[in-house]
């Protein structure tokens, strides 16, 4: 529970700061991910497909999370077990 409330803090603080997503280019208006299965695809397909991550939480038993911004208004991350397969993919609306 500890990692998933450090994992809220660390997305809240990037939703937070509007500075981050201004420095990178505007994405296009939704980024495809779609061939990225849960259970399937690895952090290295991920990046592969996604290009590198805004930014990466990694816990100490091996789980990490992986953000990028996959839309003008919205922050996803990928998150992957300690095998580095992708577990879950959550969607987070940007404030305005």
């Amino acid at each position: 529970m500890i990692n998933f409330k450090k994992f809220l803090l660390t997305t809240a603080l990037l939703l937070s700061f509007s500075s981050i997503s201004q420095a990178q280019t505007t994405p296009p208006a939704r980024v495809d991910y779609s061939s990225l299965k849960v259970g399937e695809a690895s952090q290295q397909s991920t990046i592969d497909l996604l290009g590198k991550p805004l930014h990466i939480d990694k816990n100490p038993d091996g789980r990490s999370v992986y953000m990028y911004e996959t839309a003008p208004d919205e922050l996803t991350g990928f998150m992957f077990n300690k095998e580095g397969i992708l577990a879950k993919i959550a969607v987070f609306k940007k404030n305005k």
